[in-house]
Order: C-alpha cells, then structure tokens, then sequence
C-alpha cells in the first residue's frame, strides 16, 4: 500500500458550532458541504427550484449537486435535471423491509429487468438523488435511493445527522470507524439480496453512491463475491484501504465509474486520484473523469455520463 495514500495536508479540527439555538432554528437537513458556495436544499421534490439555506458554521454534510455556474461542467444537452419528480415513479418508503435505510425509489415503466441502488452523502437524503436520477432514468430500471440512519458524527463535534457510519478523521491515514464501516455495508449487501430475491441478478445490479455513500459502495463491491454490472462512485474515496492487498491481485471484471471535482476542498482531488491508484489494482479498467472547477459536488455534465454508463451496463 506504500505511496497509494500518503497523507493530505487537511484541516485538523472544525470550527466551534455556533449556539444551539441557531442550529435549531435550522432544523432541516444540512444538505451542503461548507465549501464557500451556498448550499441547496435538495430535501424538497415538489419544486424544480431548490431552496437554499445556510447550515450552521463548521458542519459537514454533502450536497446531492450545486447548480450549473460558469466552470462547473455546463450542460451539453441543454436538459433540465431539476424538474420535480413524476409520482407515478415514487413508491415512497415501501422499497424496503429495512427500516433503518428507507427512502424514495424510481419505480420502472418497463418490465424491471435491472436495478441501481445509489447511497447518498454526509447529512444528506435520498430525495435530491431519486430528483436528479429521474431525468436520466432508464423505463427497464428500478432506482433505489436509502436515506442514512440518524447516527452522531465525530467530526461535527457529535452532531446526529444521517450517516453511514461515523467520520472521525479527514485525513488520509486518519483513524476510521471500521465497525461502522462494516455495517453500512453488510446493509448495503442486504438490499442488494433483497433485489435478488426479486429475480433481478448480480450482473444486473449497479451499486453507487455520492462521497460517504460512494466510499460504502467501493468498499461493498471490492469486498463481495458478487458480479455486479457496475459501481458508481462520485466525489468519494476509498475507506479502509489498508486492508486491500495489491500484489498479486486477481482484478475484478466490474465496470467502475469514478468522477471527482479538481475544486473539491472536502475531499481533495488528489484523494481521488489516490483511490484511483488503488482501484487500479483490483479492477480491470476503472474509469477516472476529473471535472475542472467543480467542488464536493455534482453536476449536470457528470449526471448525463452516469446516464451513458448505465445505458451500456444495463441495457
């Protein structure tokens, strides 16, 4: 593992939070990283022009995706992914017997031949994600979309927020929450067995996730025995690293999609490079695309590849 994760120079502690009161007066989910930018609220699917909101000073959380500014991947296509979701696709809570991971879900127009779970990050919900995902929906695909349980986090001072596990260091050889870390996975896997017992096999399976989602789902897919048809991992890194032998290694036939912001001043570039580094040691071809000027964020140019990725490994 030497020289695949050397340590980031990144902030050592967080910002005092300012009084209880103001935190209340705030209690809707964060739904941003503190990057300098105004965040979204993307808890809110009932209009396609998200509001915003200013979370208490030094709290994590991480944003579903900002809106398209001049250097942020600009739209190609010209398509809109911030209209409101159709109801005919949302089955609310019911996807799921899991009730510590329930959230919103696309249900397919199609006979449902393939599925795509997509965990989302930090303090945030499965709302923004199910929003974005239903512009490039697939009629064939049912896209899952859980919402973290309600844990404290570390690195926020102790702050509940939804969470995939515990954050307790931001550096690269910091202490991680390997219990935690374990059993989001082993979640992660139970929904995955869930689809299968609905007829839907590995193959047909992609599994992804945002930052802390993403991190979740790099981890499950490296470390199960499943085929899957591919894992998405957006603006994430690779947690537990040191665990991974790469001498040796039989690499995995897996398609892998890994998109990271050059501007990410949460999780620097050079981690996702880093990762990069590593995923290249246990999957045959992974794809790295970096976006210029983006932060700890997503875009519309990155949603419409994540489009064209699954269009080829779930046709």
């Amino acid at each position: 593992m030497s020289g695949l994760f050397a340590p980031l120079r990144l902030p050592s502690r967080i910002p005092s939070l300012v009084s209880l009161t103001s935190i209340l007066v705030q209690i809707q989910p964060i739904s941003s990283l503190i990057t300098g930018q105004q965040p979204i609220s993307n808890h809110h699917t009932s209009s396609p022009a998200h509001t915003q909101q200013n979370p208490a000073p030094g709290v994590w959380s991480e944003s579903r995706r900002e809106r398209d500014q001049p250097g942020n991947c600009p739209i190609r296509l010209g398509e809109n992914l911030n209209r409101p979701i159709s109801n005919q696709y949302m089955c609310g809570n019911s996807y799921s017997s899991m009730a510590a991971c329930t959230g919103p879900a696309l249900l397919p127009s199609a006979k449902h031949t393939a599925t795509v779970i997509f965990l989302h990050g930090l303090g945030d919900q499965g709302h923004g994600w199910c929003s974005s995902f239903e512009e490039i929906k697939e009629p064939h695909i049912k896209y899952i979309f859980p919402n973290a349980p309600n844990n404290p986090v570390t690195l926020n001072m102790g702050m509940v927020m939804p969470s995939w596990f515990d954050i307790i260091s931001l550096g690269a050889e910091g202490k991680e929450d390997k219990e935690g870390i374990l059993k989001a996975s082993a979640n992660l896997l139970k929904m995955v067995a869930e689809e299968e017992s609905h007829g839907i096999a590995p193959n047909r399976i992609v599994i992804g996730g945002f930052s802390q989602g993403g991190a979740v789902s790099l981890y499950s897919a490296l470390t199960d025995d499943r085929p899957y048809a591919g894992v998405l991992a957006l603006s994430t890194w690779m947690p537990l690293h040191q665990t991974f032998k790469t001498d040796g290694v039989s690499k995995k036939p897996m398609p892998l999609l890994q998109c990271h912001g050059t501007s990410d001043n949460i999780l620097p570039f050079s981690l996702g490079q880093m990762t990069h580094n590593l995923l290249q040691t246990q999957v045959s071809s992974p794809e790295f695309h970096k976006y210029p000027g983006l932060g700890h964020s997503s875009c519309s140019e990155e949603m419409l590849l994540v489009r064209d990725f699954l269009k080829k490994v779930l046709p």
